[in-house]
C-alpha cells in the first residue's frame, strides 16, 4: 500500500490551487511558462505542497501561490 504525502481528500483543493497558480502566471500575468515552473520548482512553496503542509495544499488560492513564488 502506497503512502500518501497528504490526505486525498486534499487532492482536488491542491491541484486546483496549482493550476490556478500556473494560469495567474502564463495568462493573467503574461509569464512565459517554463520560467515560471523553474521558479515554482525552486521556492519553498513547492517543497511545502510535496510535504503535505496544508497552509499550502488547502489554505492557499493559486493566486497566493502565484505570489508567493514571484
Amino acid at each position: 500500500m502506497m503512502t500518501h504525502a497528504y490526505s486525498p481528500l486534499y487532492l482536488n483543493k491542491a491541484s486546483r490551487a496549482v493550476g490556478n497558480m500556473l494560469h495567474d502566471a502564463v495568462v493573467e500575468f503574461g509569464m512565459d511558462g517554463e520560467d515560471f515552473l523553474k521558479r515554482f520548482i525552486q521556492s519553498d512553496i513547492a517543497e511545502e505542497i510535496e510535504s503535505g503542509n496544508p497552509k499550502y495544499i488547502a489554505g492557499k488560492s493559486g493566486l497566493e501561490l502565484f505570489l508567493e513564488v514571484m
